[in-house]
Order: structure tokens, then C-alpha cells, then sequence
């Protein structure tokens, strides 16, 4: 099942990119029961499982940067009332609410930062703290630190071959 959206959903993508027309979008959960939507703009969905419809992010590794508090208020209003009009399968109000989410996203962003997340495969500096045997870690993140120096708990490791630091200020 888990293919056969994979392949609709590049079927959708694939008619997008040569026409405008309206393009209907079935889901069919494990009991059978179907449920559509009809769009013409299935770029603002992406399909996860055979279940959802979620809205895609520009970046999943950027924050959007709002002029006004109010502005950010009011993109984050619109994109709740999107999402849920997307779960109960309601077109023409997914249709109306991802133009005026487009119209507050071009008016109100002016920009975006990045946010920088730790690599799974190293072990937390924050676990540090529980671990008496530091010889078995070789590769340690160290995330959302503050300081004049590296942490005097990473010369404990002393089989430390590589250090991440992630969103971390390290001034001399």
C-alpha cells in the first residue's frame, strides 16, 4: 500500500507539472473506507501513509522570520484552519485558506533562519552527566551552550574522536 502512494503521488506531481486541471486524491485506510479530495494544486500536499495529508514546509531546517508578532499570529491561525479543512477533506476550503496562506506568507515572512538540530549518531553532552565510563564515547554533541570554553566534562572522554557543537557560543 505504502508503494502505491509513493507511485500516486508521483503520478501527481507528474500532472501538475503539465497541466492545471483539477486532480482528485484518494485515501483508503485499512478498512476500505475511501476518502477524496480534489484539487488543483496538489504541490501544497504531501501524502504521508495512506491516512494524512500534510502541508509541506519550505525547509525543515528553517524557522520563518515574521515582521509583526501579529503577522506570525495570523500565519499560524490560517495554517491550523488549512490543516484541519485538509483532514476533513474539504476542497474548496483548503483551496481559499492556501491562498490566503500563500498572500500572509508572502506579506508577512521576510525572511527565515536556520535551526541547526544535533546528529543522531553522537552521543547528548546534556547525557554527560549519567555516564561514569566516558572511554566508550568517540563522538559527542554538545548543543545550545554558552560559554568562554569547551566544557571541562568533554576531557573526560578520552577516546573522543569527533565534537559537535550545535547552535552552541563558544567566545574567547
Amino acid at each position: 500500500m505504502k508503494q502505491l502512494s509513493t507511485v500516486v503521488m508521483g503520478l501527481l506531481i507528474f500532472a501538475y507539472g503539465y497541466s492545471q486541471s483539477v486532480v482528485e486524491i484518494v485515501s483508503v485506510d485499512e478498512k476500505g473506507n475511501k476518502r477524496s479530495i480534489k484539487t488543483n494544486r496538489p504541490d501544497t500536499l504531501i501524502r504521508t501513509g495512506t491516512k494524512v495529508f500534510q502541508t509541506a514546509n519550505p525547509s525543515s531546517n528553517e524557522l520563518p522570520i515574521f515582521k509583526t508578532a501579529s503577522d506570525s499570529i495570523q500565519f499560524h491561525l490560517i495554517d491550523k484552519a488549512f490543516r484541519k479543512s485538509i483532514d476533513k477533506m474539504d476542497a474548496k476550503a483548503a483551496d481559499s485558506l492556501s491562498e490566503l496562506l500563500r498572500k500572509q506568507y508572502e506579506k508577512g515572512i521576510i525572511g527565515f533562519r536556520k535551526v541547526y538540530h544535533a546528529n543522531r549518531s553522537f552521543f547528548s553532552y546534556d547525557s554527560l552527566a549519567q555516564i561514569k565510563d566516558r572511554s566508550a564515547i568517540t563522538r559527542l554533541s554538545i548543543g545550545k551552550f554558552k560559554s568562554n570554553r569547551v566544557p571541562s566534562d568533554v576531557l573526560t572522554c578520552k577516546n573522543l574522536v569527533e565534537l559537535e557543537l550545535v547552535n552552541t557560543d563558544i567566545s574567547r
